[in-house]
């Protein structure tokens, strides 16, 4: 079932790539269990211009997972529809997905990107897998590590940082501003994780700004708060350019950092129980990709 206040060319296009994948759709083949929305319309700072960003998860055909090669093939689905054609109003997206064998994988070593996936708001349920996904996301929330996704966003933030916004020689003088909003949104995930461990972050940016106190690592200064207020303003209005570094963030940010760095741990992944993974891979293996199922 699909989600009928989304624009009909919205799903059409994603049903068209994923639900019932067209013969050119990289997911031709393939047994897509859900599909669920990610990117800025999750996480609050959308623009009119903002793209579809759809995460799945998807199932091979059974001779994938039946054969004792080292490496039987991908793991991983990523591509862009109608990249270029904003100025006909035509709708973007950017489908990115992952086979169930990888989920479970990334669930077992704690990955936040496994639990949040699981969150997500859903475009699309395949019925006949329901079960199966229902069955998923229930081990995947009961066995969430909080370490886990503490140092996923964390490092999500300092890759984004390296990427985009460092001061690397090789950069340009102009910065792509919204990329301080992707590297904002994961500190203040990560922030919330030292003060509610067993409470996984919302997605929306503005609950995390509220939930902001004096013992964050996030905390701001009024100046720092009026900042990026502004600058979720401008980049919801359409409106946020490129343009020339923000000094008062790159020293939000390493304080930040630094803060979050001397937070103690609390487990390691190497210790977690692997068997009820291995459990559900198991009978995955014996019903989802059955010719019955």
């Amino acid at each position: 079932m699909g989600f009928n206040w989304y624009p009909a060319k919205v799903l059409d296009v994603i049903k068209h790539q994923l639900v019932e994948p067209r013969p050119d759709s990289p997911a031709h083949g393939k047994r897509v269990l859900f599909v669920a929305q990610s990117g800025s319309r999750t996480w609050g700072f959308d623009d009119p211009h903002s793209d579809y960003d759809v995460k799945f998860v998807y199932a091979e055909p059974v001779s994938h997972y039946l054969t004792i090669a080292d490496n039987p093939g991908h793991d991983t689905l990523d591509w862009q529809v109608n990249k270029w054609e904003m100025a006909r109003d035509l709708p973007s997206f950017h489908f990115h997905g992952w086979d169930l064998r990888k989920v479970l994988q990334l669930a077992h070593h704690g990955s936040h990107a496994a639990i949040e996936l699981c969150r997500l708001p859903r475009f699309y349920t395949t019925d006949r897998y329901s079960l199966l996904t229902s069955a998923l996301v229930k081990l995947i929330e009961e066995s969430w590590w909080p370490q886990g996704v503490f140092h996923g966003f964390l490092g999500v933030a300092e890759s984004n940082w390296r990427k985009y916004l460092s001061r690397d020689a090789d950069k340009p003088p102009y910065i792509t501003r919204k990329k301080y909003l992707y590297v904002l949104h994961a500190l203040l995930s990560a922030s919330w994780m030292v003060q509610n461990r067993d409470k996984y972050p919302p997605f929306n940016i503005d609950e995390l700004l509220s939930a902001l106190n004096d013992e964050s690592p996030a905390r701001m200064w009024p100046d720092e708060r009026r900042k990026v207020d502004e600058l979720l303003e401008e980049k919801r209005r359409g409106v946020l350019f490129d343009g020339p570094r923000f000094e008062w963030f790159e020293a939000y940010y390493e304080r930040t950092v630094k803060d979050l760095r001397l937070r103690p741990g609390y487990g390691d992944h190497r210790n977690r129980d692997r068997k009820p993974f291995d459990q559900f891979y198991a009978q995955f293996i014996t019903a989802a990709v059955s010719p019955q199922c």
